[in-house]
């Protein structure tokens, strides 16, 4: 019983992945996609390039989210996220 409880384990949490994922037929090949529209997301200034160029990104990004540009980083509770897993011609 405790050999298959970690495998039943494993499948259950797989299986709730599933419930994201979307596959669609494009171009003769298989896109799939990862969607989950309720995520929340933490942006940082340090994950941006240093200088001129990363400030200018994180203006943006906090303009976007009404963010004050001063601050390191800021969480948004429901920020929908979408993640490309690849393409198959099969």
């Amino acid at each position: 019983m405790d050999l298959l409880r970690g495998a039943v384990d494993k499948i259950g949490s797989s299986v709730s992945l599933l419930y994201s994922r979307k596959e669609f037929y494009r171009d003769e090949r298989f896109e799939t996609v990862s969607d989950y529209p309720n995520a929340g997301a933490t942006y940082t200034r340090a994950g941006l390039p240093p200088g001129e160029e990363g400030d200018r990104k994180w203006r943006e990004i906090c303009e976007e989210h009404n963010q004050d540009p001063n601050v390191k980083s800021f969480t948004l509770l429901e920020a929908p996220t979408a993640f490309t897993e690849g393409a198959t011609q099969r």
